[in-house]
């Protein structure tokens, strides 16, 4: 005996909503609305050419489900004959009601379109849709009486609505038609076109006050706008009014003129400019600085901003760009950077002063070590140097006597005047404050230099609790 297969074992399948899933009796294809093959499948006669090419048929079918498959099939095919001949019954009925009716409507409108409106036919039927035409036809032929009294009165109408339309046509916003007419399609379509032409009044209106709204920001902006030509001197199409503002020339005078911009570039500009419109071809925008002389002669900043058109065939077309004067932010930035070069030096000086402090602060706490004068003096040569690095000097203080004052350290390579002299020969030890010289052609000049210095210099005195203990000599 053969051995009987489970479909669903078979097919490995999860469809456990399946009717025949896990059934006992393993005739599937006897089974209506099975899932097999990820579809529903019908009765067997709609699902029978696939079960009898599948497996689990060919290895469960034996004589009793022979026998069970057969008996479906009869019951189905006979399910199936019925229901066929009775549709056809339906539709032979269907047919025939047709039939009649349209050749019944078609002999009607024959007579309406040969000009006899008094034509009528009956409406009942059972075919709903012959009953509608019939309707239809009947008041079509009571119709048409009227339709041919008002057509004079609707040619009138139609004339009237189109010379309107004309008169609208050429900016006549404020004509209309009149609503009065008899026949309501006129009536209506003269609405509609009423509504329209307001509709279009309306529009024209808010496009109006959009462009005077748009013309006053334009010139309330602080740039103006213009188009160019894509190539060559780069002249300006168009411009707009308010570049009056900024060059104090009008915007025709740019137009009528082609090189009029490129023209009153300024002389160190002009050429790195232009190369920077040229590259506008491979970049798309460019964005520059540059001067523009104004209609008094002198020259104003201004930033050139641009954007390129092509067209269709991605050829360039034009040039649409901005023009912003920006001289106060470039006399800013001059400001600014003179500040700042400024407030560079004064911080170089404040580190050198710090350094100068810090230095003398040393010198200070060395000098307090200090054993002899000697070595006090070698202190002082040292950091004088530091000090004044590109000065001679000397330092020069009184003799136990009084009545001469001597140089005990020197630093610099040149420096001029005598190493011992009276007190009388220094002007700021005379006067008791510092004596500066300048200009060596000029001033008074202290003895202890000798003949007259050839270089500037300056005498500081020294002083401590009221006493002069030297001087200090810069040159």
């Amino acid at each position: 005996m053969k051995k009987k297969v489970k479909c669903w074992e078979v097919f490995e399948c999860k469809e456990k909503e399946c009717p025949a899933y896990e059934l006992k009796e393993l005739k599937c294809w006897l089974t209506s609305g099975t899932h097999c093959r990820d579809e529903i499948q019908g009765k067997y006669l709609e699902k029978m050419a696939m079960c009898l090419g599948c497996e689990v048929f060919k290895a469960n079918m034996d004589v009793s489900s022979m026998k069970d498959t057969v008996e479906v099939i009869d019951k189905q095919f006979k399910e199936f004959t019925a229901m066929v001949d009775e549709r056809d019954k339906e539709l032979e009925d269907i047919s025939m009601e047709l039939s009649l009716g349209l050749s019944e409507t078609l002999e009607a409108l024959n007579k309406i379109a040969s000009g006899d409106p008094r034509v009528k036919i009956p409406e009942v039927s059972e075919n709903e849709l012959i009953a509608k035409l019939k309707q239809v036809v009947n008041k079509t032929a009571r119709e048409i009486g009227t339709i041919v009294d008002q057509s004079h009165e609707f040619a009138i109408g139609l004339a009237e609505h189109f010379d309107v339309l004309h008169r609208v046509s050429k900016g006549e916003m404020d004509t209309r038609i009149p609503e009065s007419s008899q026949d309501e399609l006129l009536k209506a379509l003269g609405r509609i076109t009423n509504q329209m032409i307001e509709s279009r009044k309306q529009a024209e209106d808010a496009l109006r006050e959009k462009v005077e709204r748009e013309d006053l920001i334009l010139c309330s902006l602080p740039m103006a706008f213009y188009t160019a030509k894509a190539s060559g001197d780069f002249g300006w199409i168009w411009v707009s009014e308010q570049i009056d503002q900024f060059s104090g020339f009008p915007a025709n005078k740019f137009v009528e003129d082609p090189n009029f911009w490129a023209s009153r570039l300024h002389p160190d500009d002009r050429d790195r400019v232009l190369k920077v419109f040229e590259t506008i071809h491979n970049k798309g925008t460019i964005a520059t600085e540059y001067r523009w002389q104004y209609v008094d002669g002198s020259y104003l900043w201004f930033r050139d901003q641009a954007v390129l058109i092509r067209d269709k065939q991605g050829n360039p077309k034009e040039i649409i760009g901005t023009w912003r004067d920006i001289t106060e932010r470039k006399q800013a930035e001059k400001e600014l950077q003179e500040a700042n070069e400024k407030l560079t030096v004064w911080v170089k000086e404040l580190e050198q002063r710090n350094r100068e402090i810090s230095m003398l602060g040393e010198m200070g706490g060395l000098l307090q070590t200090c054993l002899t004068a000697e070595e006090a003096y070698s202190i002082i040569v040292q950091f004088a140097q530091q000090l004044f690095p590109a000065e001679s000097g000397a330092l020069c203080v009184f003799s136990a006597s009084r009545n001469i004052v001597e140089a005990v350290a020197v630093w610099g390579e040149s420096l001029l005047g005598e190493r011992a002299f009276a007190p009388e020969d220094c002007w700021a030890l005379r006067r008791g404050h510092v004596h500066l010289v300048e200009d060596p052609k000029s001033g008074l000049h202290c003895r202890h230099l000798g003949h007259p210095p050839s270089v500037s210099y300056m005498c500081v005195p020294m002083m401590a609790q009221g006493e002069t203990l030297g001087m200090l000599h810069l040159q």
